[in-house]
């Protein structure tokens, strides 16, 4: 009979204890993994791009500018005053080997030194209409903005996956109310994306 009572004791201690054990790892042993979910996606992003057989590759063979002077004042009374403007002739190639007909960004960066040299960001939406860039071909996007007064070094980047370039969309979106969206395309390469140009200083 004792034997019986001291296994049905110890029993009951068992099953008490197996009732604790998630109750403390509840309250204290637990723990806590730390996913890094931006990083995971873009991982998978980059694994799909190796799988591809065929894939676009955009690229900026060249950028060129143009000097547009401030209008003249229109009479005597006219006290309006125009900056100078600056349009910038972006050459754009497909080097890929397939073609490409949704919309990309380009993405602009410059060192404002009206402002202490801090770096601006601006962008312009290109192919909104889906017109497709064919494999081998090349096309010419313009774009005007206001002429630097002292003059800058810009850089351009296309913009085509969200995933892989997130971090140049989160450095545009902070200069932005706005939120800006880019719809996905994956391309070859991602490091033939830049170009970078210096405007000339604006002489009175």
């Amino acid at each position: 009979m004792i034997i019986v009572v001291r296994s049905i004791t110890n029993i009951n201690a068992v099953v008490i204890l197996g009732c604790l054990i998630p109750v403390i790892g509840v309250l204290g042993c637990g723990y806590t993994l730390l996913r890094d979910v931006d990083e995971e996606e873009k991982q998978a992003e980059y694994r799909a791009i190796d799988s591809l057989s065929l894939a676009p590759d955009l690229t900026i063979s060249g950028v060129k500018y143009t000097y547009i002077p401030s209008p003249p004042r229109r009479d005597a009374l006219d006290i309006v005053v125009h900056p100078a403007m600056i349009r910038f002739h972006i050459t754009i190639s497909n080097v890929g080997t397939t073609d490409l007909s949704n919309p990309f960004l380009i993405m602009y960066e410059f060192e404002n030194r009206d402002y202490r040299g801090v770096a601006s960001y601006s962008s312009r939406g290109c192919n909104e209409s889906r017109d497709t860039i064919q494999v081998n071909e090349t096309i010419e996007i313009e774009i005007e903005d206001l002429y630097p007064y002292y003059g800058s070094p810009y850089r351009f980047t296309i913009i085509t996956n969200p995933v892989i370039q997130r971090e140049l969309l989160e450095a545009l979106q902070s200069q932005h109310n706005n939120r800006i969206t880019v719809v996905k395309s994956r391309e070859w390469d991602y490091d033939n994306n830049d170009f970078l140009i210096t405007v000339a200083s604006l002489r009175r």
